[in-house]
């Protein structure tokens, strides 16, 4: 599984401002003078990763009913499904197609959370 545009789906903690990008051109004014409020991580940003993973890990966990290992903190299992995260890719293993199916409809519902 890939998550799209995974840092964007996860909510800024606090306030994160940015300066306005160059090529972006503003009628009332110079952009030197402005800046963005963000509402959702860019990639780039150094808490973006870390501010990902805590928003995934808590709909595994919390929402989807998954528990996490004591051993490894990127490996999940639910019945006899396991599921491996790295970054914004993971990985989904288990000897029933159904149960597959079913998480992945279940992680697509959980939060808007777009995978291919």
């Amino acid at each position: 599984l890939d998550y799209i545009l995974a840092f964007p789906q996860a909510p800024v903690e606090g306030e994160l401002y940015m300066k306005i990008p160059k090529g972006f051109e503003l009628n009332d004014g110079n952009s030197d003078d402005y800046v963005l409020q963000l509402h959702r991580n860019v990639y780039g940003q150094k808490q973006a990763g870390r501010v990902w993973n805590h928003y995934l890990v808590n709909k595994l966990v919390n929402e989807l009913k998954f528990k996490q290992s004591e051993i490894d903190e990127c490996v999940f299992y639910r019945g006899k499904t396991l599921y491996v995260l790295y970054t914004d890719n993971s990985l989904l293993a288990g000897p029933d197609p159904n149960e597959i199916n079913q998480i992945i409809k279940d992680l697509k519902q959980a939060a808007d959370l777009n995978i291919t």
